[in-house]
């Protein structure tokens, strides 16, 4: 894949963690102990083949891969795979560089690209000439020279870009050879102390003289096959300024000054004939310079001060390119993913049992008795080995007869002069190394119990051994005379533990002894055996009783007594027990086992792997993740060493750590807030003078962070906090984006940090906005509601004002109605019936006369009631039901009279809807209009009329009567009533009228 261009160019690192490295390098048979973390596509990586790489500079690396881009900023692999438009040119990626304006180029094998990670837009650069464009299509090498100017390298020469015009100046480089098949590149780019610019090509090295654009061509003598091709992969130069050259198949280059020219170096023990050195990389430690070989079989160290002594180390893989980054992270990619050196490698080690004992688990590590300091004992159910840590050997020792399986069953023990006392799963026994005996003690446990499984042991200021016996008390053991006694064993006694699980046991000076049984501590004199029981204290919330009471006891410096429960660690200050971590609720594991060494260090086994601290508790290592452990790894047994190493016991190997050799953390960076999200608005990379940020009411926004931090990286925690609101702190998990909606109007300040696998806090990265309120909250919008409101509670009191005034109006005028209507029909039949009775004698025909009277009079005022009663019935409202009233009576009238009746109407008039008064009034005045055509008009037809004529309605009443001359009839009370009722209900009233010609009234008013 990445055959004809690298794209980064070579290091030179005096980096602290490049001890690790070298360190390793100059002990003989220590290479191997060089570990790398590997990323592959199962950690997010678009694809295992890697080539280019750098680190840009906000912190990001940037990887190529045979499948896309991709961005990791130590937590998650970003993906850049959109081919074509709006994407890149091709997916398989040979260089990477960036400018100075933070724009990232890509080069592939089908044209140019340039990533602006502020937009992550992406521009394209084609064949062509003039701006916009490259010479040739396929880029072999971007570099950046100590100007920030880019270059590009291709097989037609190298061009330089100028971002005023955005063109590229070519300046070719002839790359001659013999084969004409053999492909032509230019791989790298490198500026050597003397601003040299060198070439890699596939014809050799070469020198570019960017003043004169002259280039002078090296070829070396080649071992091999000759005549064919001359290719140059990779450059560097080393402190003393010695040119370094990697070939492929030619092997390592040296170029010689005085006689300018390069020459082959012959690598002791290595063939050249099949190594391809894709990079180069000069490191140093205490003035010895090393040089690191990225090739096709790993990784390749040279002591170029030592006769070029070279050795092989991991990664097993065909390598391509190094990069250092801002933490001195030595990164490399390969064929089968990336790679990123352990930090500590030196610091720690694996070392197997034989194959046949792959599986077996080392329960404990116990020091020889006369080397305790570099031989150990490795137990486990099938036998014991010997470890000699002075030539990390292992191997098995020949146990004596053990029918009882005690030695392989060993739990504690105490050495002395004599061998080993020990308490197994199976019993007592005591084994003497130096005669290879061994005697089986388990019949001092006696008759009293069933049970053989011992636990803990020592010795008293007596010369006595205290051994517990599972769910049965301790025994009590005279080294002399080997007379026991069982203590805390007689059900009858107070404090007694037959039954109960025995968890741990230790002696302390003025001859106390302290262990935990039965869900307590115990507190017992070695004199007389007296004792004191004490509880761990309540924590708030529930927890079952077998975590939260004492499981551990522990000795430190000072005489200190530790006391942990599975998830909480007290100490015990002789009258109680004060809590010292955590702070406040329970840890996050469980405990397991607890130690101290007597440099003050506290160790602890537990359910998330091992730890380590100090006795303040304030800063926790996780060793696990420190030394890069698989995540299954189990560690079943830890030992000291007074020179300050740790052996970790596990399944099939023992680890040996130097504690000194491991490198803390540097400090953090600041946290880069990479997206910021806000409705369809993005904003990429806002740093700490980014305007604030205005946001709409209920606008949800989100946050995108990345620790660009490869340190330790799996114990980075990272933090933010939004203040102006909670203020409260939260961690952030995952790699999902901080999101926040329906936050009240107000200004926030979003915050983020992260802390390092020291503890060490990193400067606090924030980003600004404000959520505006929406109109109707805004301090205008309030004022406008308060006068809208004002205004109308005024007007709406006006209105109720006047509809009760109209109100009163329309009683008055009802009263009125009934007093002068009704009341003047009733005076009437009054009358009559007075007339009736006053008058004897009457005549038949002049008291039937009487009484039509009295019968006329009596209709016309039921008629009038009802049309009282009618109109001010709000169900006639409407326009349909007005019209069906029109025409009922209309309709009676004419009959009576026989005059032939017309009635129209405008379907429009079925939605109008008429108020009480314009319905009162307009009803009154069709009825007086109707009656006075049907009484004195002698018409055969009457023509009734209703349209709606925009918002105005219109009553026509027309009949083909004689008619009369408007100017010279005199006006009754009729004509005055229908003007008065007109102008009550703001209408326009228009009567037209002709001897001869009938006569028309029409009536206009607003709907």
């Amino acid at each position: 894949m990445f055959v004809k261009a690298m794209a980064i160019g070579s290091h030179k690192v005096f980096l602290s963690f490049i001890i690790v490295l070298l360190m390793a390098l100059q002990a003989s048979g220590q290479h191997e102990n060089i570990r790398f973390e590997q990323y592959t596509t199962a950690h997010g990586l678009s694809d295992n083949q890697t080539g280019a790489i750098i680190q840009d500079s906000r912190g990001f690396i940037w990887i190529g891969s045979s499948h896309g881009l991709n961005r990791f900023d130590g937590r998650f692999f970003k993906e850049y795979t959109t081919l074509g438009e709006n994407g890149l040119t091709d997916l398989e990626i040979y260089a990477l560089a960036e400018d100075a304006d933070g724009f990232i180029w890509i080069g592939t094998q089908f044209g140019l690209n340039r990533l602006n990670p502020i937009t992550e837009a992406i521009v394209q650069y084609h064949v062509g000439t003039g701006p916009g464009t490259i010479p040739y299509h396929w880029c072999n090498h971007l570099y950046v020279d100590k100007h920030r100017t880019l270059w590009l390298s291709t097989e037609k020469g190298i061009a330089r870009y100028d971002k005023t015009t955005d063109s590229f100046t070519n300046f070719p480089v002839h790359l001659y050879g013999i084969e004409p098949k053999i492909n032509k590149f230019i791989s790298k780019i490198y500026e050597d102390s003397k601003g040299r610019f060198w070439l890699t090509t596939s014809y050799g090295i070469m020198l570019f003289d960017r003043q004169t654009a002259e280039v002078k061509g090296y070829i070396y003598e080649k071992n091999f096959k000759k005549g064919l091709a001359y290719p140059v992969m990779s450059v560097v130069e080393d402190s003393e300024g010695t040119i370094w050259a990697g070939t492929w198949n030619d092997g390592l280059l040296r170029f010689n000054e005085a006689a300018d020219s390069f020459e082959v170096v012959n690598l002791p023990g290595v063939s050249s004939r099949k190594l391809i050195i894709t990079d180069l990389s000069v490191v140093e430690l205490n003035r010895i310079e090393y040089l690191l070989l990225a090739t096709d079989a790993g990784l390749l160290c040279v002591n170029t001060r030592n006769g070029m002594a070279a050795n092989f180390s991991a990664p097993e893989d065909k390598l391509e390119s190094f990069c250092v980054d801002n933490q001195a992270n030595l990164w490399i990619t390969g064929s089968k993913g990336l790679y990123k050196l352990i930090q500590n490698s030196l610091a720690f080690k694996w070392l197997n049992l034989p194959d046949d004992f792959s599986r077996m688990m080392i329960y404990q590590i116990i020091p020889d008795i006369s080397n305790p300091q570099e031989v150990f004992y490795l137990s486990t159910l099938k036998g014991w080995f010997r470890y000699n840590q002075n030539d990390h050997t292992i191997v098995p020792v020949k146990l004596p007869h053990d029918p009882g399986n005690l030695i392989t069953t060993i739990n504690k023990w105490i050495a002395d002069s004599t061998g080993y006392w020990f308490t197994s799963m199976n019993g007592i026994g005591h084994y003497d190394p130096y005669a290879n005996k061994l005697t089986d003690l388990t019949h001092l446990i006696g008759e009293g119990t069933t049970y053989k499984y011992s636990e803990y042991i020592f010795t008293d200021s007596f010369n006595r051994f205290w051994i517990s016996v599972h769910r049965s008390g301790i025994l009590l053991v005279d080294r002399q005379s080997l007379n026991t006694q069982m203590l805390f064993a007689d059900r009858q006694e107070p404090g007694n533990i037959l039954g109960s699980d025995f968890r741990d046991m230790v002696m302390l000076p003025g001859n106390k002894v302290y262990f935990a049984s039965n869900y307590k501590m115990y507190e017992t004199s070695s004199l007389d055996f007296t004792f004191k029981q004490f509880e761990l204290p309540v924590s708030g919330g529930k927890t079952d009783i077998e975590k939260n009471c004492p499981d551990n006891l522990c000795v430190a410096p000072g005489n200190r007594l530790f006391v942990s429960s599975k998830l909480q660690i007290f100490e015990f200050s002789g009258t109680g027990f004060k809590k010292v971590f955590p702070v406040s609720g329970y840890a996050d594991f469980q405990i397991e086992q607890m130690y101290s060494t007597d440099k003050g260090a506290m160790w602890f086994n537990t359910s998330k792997g091992i730890y380590k601290t100090d006795t303040s508790f304030r800063h926790w290592v996780h060793i696990n993740s420190r030394l890069s452990w698989h995540e299954q790894e189990f560690v079943s047994a830890l030992a000291f060493q007074g020179n300050g190493s740790v052996l970790f016991g596990a399944r099939g190997k023992i680890g040996i750590l130097t504690d000194s050799l491991l490198m803390p953390a540097p400090l953090p960076p600041r946290v880069v807030i990479s997206r910021v999200k806000h409705g369809k608005e993005q904003v990429f990379f806002p740093d700490d003078a980014y305007p604030l940020i205005h946001l709409s009411h209920k606008q949800p926004v989100e946050f995108e962070l990345a620790t660009v931090n490869y340190y330790y990286e799996k114990e980075v925690r990272l933090f933010y906090q939004l203040v102006g609101w909670e203020n409260d702190v939260y961690e952030h998990k995952g790699n999902m984006p901080v999101f926040y909606q329906q936050l009240p109007p107000g200004t926030y300040e979003f915050r983020a940090w992260q802390r390092n696998a020291e503890g060490v806090e990193s400067q606090v990265t924030g980003i600004r906005f404000e959520i505006h309120s929406p109109f109707y909250l805004t301090w205008w919008f309030v004022l406008l509601n308060i006068l809208f409101l004002t205004t109308a509670y005024y007007l709406f009191s006006r209105y109720k004002l006047k509809k009760a005034l109209e109100l009163e109006r329309l009683r008055t005028r009802i009263a009125t109605d009934l007093h002068d209507d009704i009341g003047a029909t009733l005076s009437a039949i009054s009358l009559y019936a007075e007339t009736l009775k006053n008058q004897k004698g009457i005549s038949q025909p002049q008291q039937t006369n009487i009484l039509s009277k009295i019968g006329e009079s009596s209709r016309e005022m039921v008629s009038s009631m009802s049309d009282i009663v009618w109109a001010i019935n709000p169900v006639n409202d409407d326009g349909e039901k007005f019209m069906n009233r029109m025409r009922s009576y209309a309709a009676d009238l004419c009959q009576a009279k026989e005059i032939r009746l017309h009635f129209g109407a405008a379907e429009q008039m079925e939605k109008v809807r008429l108020p009480l008064e314009h319905r009162k009034n307009m009803y009154l005045i069709f009825k007086e209009s109707l009656n006075n055509a049907v009484k004195y008009s002698g018409a055969g037809n009457i023509y009734v009329n209703l349209q709606v004529q925009g918002n105005n309605l219109v009553m026509t009443i027309t009949d083909d009567g004689v008619g009369f001359n408007v100017e010279t009839v005199r006006k009754g009370n009729g004509l005055k009533n229908l003007h008065a009722r007109a102008e009550m209900i703001g209408a326009g009233l228009k009567l037209t009228s002709r001897p001869g010609e009938g006569t028309t009234i029409e009536l206009k008013t607003k709907t």
